[in-house]
């Protein structure tokens, strides 16, 4: 991990908004329903390697179709609605909801209805690494054997 870097992404520009997604989560087809004039798309990140911490903010009804992402990220929805479909499977989250939005290794496809939301994305490397059987644990006197 490293000290935080920052960045702040907003367009109106669809085709834009598109590679961003597919370069800061894995590759997509970005399909939007309404007027493109009234699109926008705010992307802010705190990157610190193998975390990143993001607000997500869209204002129209985009849907993104998307390879697997290789990396847990968990979806908190502060506004609007998101539709999620991983295989046969079909998830509707709201405001306040927290969700796996995909297992790092499936394409899902999610649609996004005005969503505004925060996620977390965790390398599946420093999960492995935190679980392994080599990391010792200490034991605290007075805990334990």
């Amino acid at each position: 991990m490293h000290s935080p870097v920052l960045t702040d992404f907003r367009t109106r520009d669809p085709e834009l908004a598109r590679a961003l997604v597919a370069e800061a989560y894995s590759d997509s087809r970005l399909r939007i329903s309404g007027s493109q004039e009234g699109f926008r798309f705010r992307q802010a990140r705190r990157d610190l390697g193998e975390v990143h911490l993001d607000t997500f903010h869209n204002t129209l009804t985009t849907q993104y179709t998307m390879d697997p992402l290789k990396r847990l990220v968990v979806c908190r929805v502060l506004g609007g609605t998101m539709d999620i479909e991983v295989g046969r499977e079909h998830r509707r989250v709201g405001t306040g909801k927290v969700v796996l939005v995909a297992p790092p290794d499936s394409p899902y496809r999610t649609r996004v209805h005005g969503a505004h939301f925060e996620l977390i994305g965790v390398e599946t490397s420093l999960i492995h690494r935190l679980i392994s059987p080599t990391t010792r644990t200490r034991r605290r006197r007075g805990y334990g054997a």
